[in-house]
């Protein structure tokens, strides 16, 4: 058998599977070019990481929740963020949500833009989240 045949075919394999597993990404990252759109971009970047390094543009809806561990309503504070998240998704928006410790019950403020909304208590935190969709309503038109 040859192998100085096999060598150029060898290339010529590994070099097609080299730009099959490479398309994909050249593809989202020309997307991100063309568009400008920031979630388009490759390598996994998520809207949740813009809006936390605040590379994303607009109006941000943010909930700074202050957790005490004595409080009995919510097993963790993972879970109390998880439901003011689930609560802003069902009204179509995002919310960031930065957690810190307390030793005076559980509470949440919403900030949107130059407005404060609260403090809430967590059982009263639902209420909350209408008033923040309002103020940022008055900000950014709303679009079905």
């Amino acid at each position: 058998m040859d192998t100085h045949l096999e060598k150029p075919k060898t290339a010529t394999t590994l070099a097609m599977v080299v730009l099959a597993v490479s398309f994909p990404t050249f593809l989202s990252l020309l997307w991100h070019y063309l568009s400008g759109d920031p979630t388009i971009r490759p390598l996994g970047i998520t809207r949740e990481a813009l809006i936390d390094s605040g590379d994303l543009e607009g109006l941000v809806i943010y909930a700074n929740v202050a957790w005490d561990p004595t409080d009995t309503n919510y097993t963790s504070d993972k879970s109390f963020a998880q439901a003011l998240k689930n609560g802003f998704r069902a009204k179509g928006l995002d919310l960031s949500v930065k957690t810190h410790l307390s030793n005076q019950g559980s509470y949440v403020t919403y900030k949107i833009g130059p407005s404060t909304m609260g403090p809430f208590p967590a059982s009263a935190a639902a209420r909350g989240i209408n008033a923040a969709v309002s103020a940022y309503r008055m900000n950014v038109p709303y679009k079905p």
